[in-house]
């Protein structure tokens, strides 16, 4: 079978896992060169150009000049996460709000939540995913790569593209599912509230090997898992309608259902597959249930607005902002509408990113009911009272002294 591995645009080490360059490494490069360039240079007395020598060295310390560069680009970024700091403010759930359906609340969402700033010319880092966590951010979203028929975490602003990245380095899925597990219900400010994960596949890679692994990387979050009964989209019937209470302390998977081997491998809804990853999707992002949505296009110059606001009434939307993907979306724009998963960039620290957070402070949740006129609000037909008899349509008997008859 052919394997549609993510050929990297960047790629200085494929097996580093938090940055493409040790200082270590580094060290050992620059003694190999002087090694080297000493023996070249004694060559150069059997005929090698001292030019071409020359060359070669402004070549060298170029490429060491670059490495340095970006591991010092990684090294501050990483170093300017505040991971110790947690948003206090923030609680979970109030007991009063826990009967409302899941549909009723704008949700605290972090977009490719490993990305230490921008999805371009960046690095991914487990730094940037705890800082998430930490601020109390619940519902997280990743891009998925291939790369070996291995599942990676990247991030680029090309959404169609599945076959490069633009950061400088990948995370291995894996290990992004068990430090989530690691710290979402532990070390989070809101450890008992529920966790949506999303997750948009970037690859067409169907090996099975490739499907296997992603499905084991999300066994990692175990009894935290939802029922047998929320699989295959809960079984084709809209999550968002379930009270909020039934998710407390456990993992929704939510995966975009437009890539197709996303139902690749499955045998049919009721049975069971190790291979089969629609068989673990609770929501699926891009179903008439869960609404994907560019700010710009489908938000903010929505072709009908109340249309959308009667959408997320009664269903749910996640946003995302718009390329190059280096501002943040406004939230109260996307609020107005009803939008639940309105998607920040958290170590983009603009202005939007500001007033996000200052709405979810204040609330002291990261679960923020909407206002009710944005709330699905059923019909009910009051029970009418018992008929009077003496109004009844039915038939009666009608007497006379000279006749009778029924009408």
């Amino acid at each position: 079978m052919q394997n549609n591995d993510v050929p990297y645009q960047r790629q200085v080490n494929p097996g580093e896992q938090t940055g493409p360059i040790s200082l270590s490494n580094l060290t050992i490069n620059f003694s190999n060169f002087a090694t080297n360039f000493k023996d070249a240079f004694a060559a150069s007395s059997s005929g090698v150009s001292l030019s071409g020598l020359f060359f070669l060295l402004i070549v060298i310390v170029t490429v060491g000049y670059l490495f340095v560069t970006q591991y010092t680009l990684q090294q501050t970024e990483k170093g300017a996460v505040n991971t110790i700091e947690t948003a206090r403010q923030l609680q979970s759930i109030k007991e009063a709000n826990r009967e409302q359906p899941l549909r009723n609340f704008y949700i605290k969402t972090a977009l490719n939540c490993c990305c230490l700033g921008e999805w371009k010319n960046n690095y991914v880092d487990i730094t940037a995913l705890e800082y998430a966590i930490k601020q109390g951010y619940r519902c997280l979203d990743f891009e998925i790569y291939s790369l070996n028929n291995v599942p990676i975490v990247g991030a680029s602003t090309k959404m169609e593209d599945f076959h490069h990245t633009e950061t400088f380095n990948h995370l291995n899925f894996a290990d992004v599912c068990t430090k989530i597990n690691e710290l979402a219900f532990t070390q989070a400010p809101n450890k008992d509230d529920p966790l949506l994960i999303n997750l948009r596949i970037k690859s067409d890679n169907k090996d099975v090997n490739f499907v296997k692994k992603i499905i084991e990387s999300i066994k990692t979050f175990g009894n935290k898992l939802l029922g047998p009964e929320c699989n295959y989209e809960f079984g084709g019937y809209n999550l968002g309608r379930v009270p909020i209470k039934k998710f407390m302390g456990k993992v929704i998977v939510m995966i975009d259902i437009s890539n197709p081997i996303v139902k690749t491998n499955c045998p049919s809804k009721d049975s069971n597959s190790d291979s089969c990853l629609h068989q673990y999707v609770n929501f699926g992002t891009g179903s008439p249930f869960l609404h994907d949505l560019k700010y710009e296009m489908n938000v903010k110059n929505a072709p009908n607005m109340n249309e959308l606001i009667d959408h997320n009434k009664k269903n749910m939307s996640i946003v995302f902002p718009d390329p190059p993907y280096t501002v943040n979306v406004n939230f109260n724009v996307a609020k107005a509408f009803g939008c639940q998963l309105i998607g920040m960039m958290p170590l983009i620290k603009d202005p939007n990113l500001k007033l996000y957070n200052k709405v979810f402070n204040k609330e002291g949740s990261a679960f923020k009911l909407k206002p009710s006129e944005l709330c699905y609000q059923p019909v009910v037909v009051e029970t009418p009272l018992a008929q009077n008899p003496a109004l009844s349509f039915a038939t009666r008997n009608y007497k006379t002294d000279y006749s009778s008859w029924s009408g």
